[in-house]
């Protein structure tokens, strides 16, 4: 996709061709979302105060533009809406905003599918880039709340979350480990994944324990016992940063996994 806005950036720039940017619509939240179900699109919503400096550069510098425009009106019914008005300040309740501006995108039943907070951007191509990702990770997490459970999914909503929301992405690799049999324990973008787990102390981390003798008698000792450390490793990283130390359990866990050779 960013070959894409860039391509769409270039061929504006070269072509002279009038376009227009964001097509923002006067109408109430609401009528946005009657609007998006008549047309199959979603809504996108710039929240802004008054006194908003990166707000008004948004909207002088980076909404007109015709990239802009080419990408978004196709996708969204868009609408401005200042949350100290009256009449607005619901919205500001409804989906938790605090920093300005935040951009919202809501299916037609006015339900969150993606929230995007703070900051100005100076280029086009970075807004875009930002808002063609929450569409891909709003769409992973349809998928995933469908009940598709594939490791390509989990891996890229993973990929997705794990900057924004780790707890979050630890959570989805934890409830997917404890429903793993050995075998798909040893499959290698299981393991991959499981890598990423970040947490000695949770029922994923033991249910891998407990079945370590089989995973490796499929992959080995060495390799089993190197995700299993990796796990720890990052684990331990985590609470030193917290200001915190593994847990006696933990601790004696690991010991447990050197005594019989698993890792060094």
């Amino acid at each position: 996709m960013y070959k894409f806005i860039s391509t769409l950036l270039l061929l504006f720039s070269l072509s002279g061709v009038q376009a227009e940017g964001i097509r923002f619509r006067d109408m109430s939240l609401p009528e946005a979302q009657v609007a998006a179900g008549k047309e199959g699109k979603l809504v996108f919503v710039d929240c802004y105060t008054p006194s908003c400096g990166p707000c008004k550069f948004m909207a002088r510098h980076i909404f007109p533009m015709d990239s802009c425009g080419e990408y978004m009106n196709p996708r969204f019914v868009s609408v401005m809406k200042d949350l100290e008005a009256e009449g607005n300040t619901y919205i500001a309740k409804k989906y938790n905003v605090r920093i300005y501006p935040t951009f919202l995108i809501l299916r037609t039943d006015g339900s969150l599918y993606a929230k995007l907070e703070g900051g100005a951007v100076k280029y086009a191509r970075k807004f875009l880039n930002r808002v063609d990702g929450a569409l891909a990770l709003g769409e992973m997490e349809e998928r995933y709340t469908a009940g598709d459970r594939g490791v390509d999914l989990l891996t890229a909503y993973v990929d997705a979350l794990m900057h924004p929301a780790p707890m979050k992405a630890r959570s989805i690799i934890n409830d997917y480990v404890v429903t793993l049999s050995v075998d798909d324990m040893a499959c290698d973008a299981n393991l991959e994944l499981i890598k990423r787990l970040g947490d000695a102390e949770c029922d994923g981390y033991i249910h891998m324990v407990d079945n370590r003798a089989g995973v490796a008698s499929k992959i080995g000792k060495k390799r089993f016992g190197s995700v299993l450390d990796a796990i720890y490793v990052s684990y331990s990283r985590r609470l030193k940063m917290m200001g915190r130390s593994p847990s006696e359990k933990a601790v004696a866990l690991r010991e447990q996994l050197r005594s019989e050779g698993y890792i060094d």
